[in-house]
């Protein structure tokens, strides 16, 4: 950045700025991590107590691809499984399937 310091309070204000997207992008990141680790300790229950047979083909394909692509937000997620698989499924339903598994995960526990 080029800073002009005939104007302070403007190379305040874009540093400011700057700042604050910053700490917004890190707190999004933070939260796709995290929900990711709830969703991949949630796989690992099924596969550990059920497996991969007894489990539905569509949950099966997404609980792959989450541990595959851990980092990846439910948006760049459903693009990744769409593009791959050549069947489209939007976030809305990649989420759904996400609180079927974290259902079935929730019954195993008990």
């Amino acid at each position: 950045m080029i800073w002009d310091i005939r104007r302070p309070e403007q190379a305040l204000k874009t540093l400011t700025n700057h700042t604050a997207e910053v700490i917004y992008v890190k707190q999004q990141n933070d939260k796709i991590i995290s929900s990711s680790d709830k969703q991949i300790n949630d796989i690992n229950i099924i596969v550990d107590k059920l497996g991969y047979d007894l489990v539905d083909e569509k949950i099966k394909i997404v609980m792959e691809y989450r541990l595959k692509y851990p980092e990846a937000s439910l948006g760049e997620l459903s693009e990744i499984i769409s593009f791959e698989t050549g069947k489209i499924l939007t976030k809305s339903g990649l989420n759904h399937r996400m609180r079927k598994i974290h259902e079935i995960a929730e019954k195993l526990k008990t």
